[in-house]
């Protein structure tokens, strides 16, 4: 993929199509090419790529969620599951217990929110696991600044490499 100045932005990763008498012609997905090059550089070096792993899952925290939740942060990632054994496990990590459907929206709340990582802002979900994928590596160190209820802490922990499957 390129963009409008002829650089590349990405490498088509997927292409969905519908059958030809839709007219439809299909969505893309592309691979970031900050990912791309971490990967390359990391194949020429070693022979394989591995991903950092956390172990969690999250969803957007918003202002209007934190606001009607109590969440002392307007931005961030809600934990809302937690992976048994994981690094983010073993760091105390907590998971949303409360699911609920605020503004059309299924969330789970009253976990923990995690708002950057070694000090970059984590804003969403999708910040949450693009540092985590393009930044870490396994083994690596993380400092991760985390909103739990009125309290804001800093975690450290060790990252894992990302299960295969």
């Amino acid at each position: 993929m390129f963009d409008a100045a002829g650089r590349v932005i990405g490498i088509t990763a997927q292409i969905r199509s519908s059958d030809a008498q839709s007219g439809f012609e299909g969505v893309g997905f592309a691979v970031p090419i900050d990912s791309a090059r971490r990967s390359l550089a990391e194949i020429l070096r070693t022979g394989s790529v591995r991903y950092a792993y956390l172990g969690v899952t999250a969803e957007d925290l918003t202002p209007s969620i934190a606001a009607a939740y109590g969440y002392r942060a307007e931005r961030g990632a809600l934990v809302d599951g937690v992976r048994d054994g994981s690094p983010a496990a073993k760091a105390g990590f907590v998971a949303g217990t409360k699911h609920t459907v605020f503004r059309g929206q299924s969330i789970t709340v009253g976990g923990d929110a995690i708002v950057a990582i070694d000090g970059d802002p984590v804003a969403s979900a999708a910040d949450l696991g693009r540092i985590v994928s393009e930044r870490l590596y396994p083994g690596q160190s993380a400092r991760l600044t985390v909103v739990r209820g009125s309290r804001r802490r800093v975690v450290r922990l060790t990252l894992a490499d990302r299960p295969q499957g």
